[in-house]
């Protein structure tokens, strides 16, 4: 069971890198493969990927971005009262004042606003997360979601380091 996991997200990595890289720069699975093969300068080490042809002509389909896999977010905020929006959006700005490094979204579903931080695979990084948030939210809770392949991809930007300097 772990194994086909494993593969499983394999294949949403592959998936991610191929759908978004038109938009973002990122290599395409081919290039990413010849990357791998090139020796390591240090140990020599190199890697060699060995894939099916199915999956090759699976990775290699032209995509819209519009490539999903089912995965989790907590779910913070959720109302269609007539505030909904102004609340929904002052949820939002609060979260990302206190949790800069979780990803969060609003979203509306008519005639919901919603707002859905985290982007995770399963639902244990999903737990982690509400762990993390639900003081500051208790009416946070995990929900199955669709996740747009090229949000499991995103980083956000690192802090600078204060000693930069001293680590090189």
């Amino acid at each position: 069971m772990k194994l086909q996991g494993a593969f499983i997200l394999c294949i949403s990595l592959f998936l991610s890198v191929s759908g978004a890289r038109s938009q973002t720069g990122i290599p395409s699975p081919k290039d990413f493969k010849e990357a791998l093969a090139v020796p390591d300068p240090e140990t020599g080490s190199r890697v060699i990927v060995r894939e099916s042809a199915d999956i090759s002509s699976f990775l290699n389909k032209p995509t819209n971005g519009h490539k999903k896999i089912r995965g989790y977010r907590v779910r913070i905020f959720f109302d269609n009262s007539q505030q909904a929006r102004a609340n929904a959006q002052a949820t939002l700005a609060r979260f990302k004042e206190s949790f800069p490094d979780i990803p969060a979204d609003m979203i509306y579903e008519n005639p919901y606003f919603k707002v859905a931080v985290g982007n995770c695979l399963t639902m244990d990084e999903a737990m982690i997360v509400w762990g993390r948030v639900k003081d500051q939210f208790p009416q946070a809770v995990p929900a199955r979601e669709d996740l747009p392949l090229e949000k499991l991809i995103e980083r956000p930007a690192e802090p600078a380091s204060e000693n930069s300097e001293d680590a090189q």
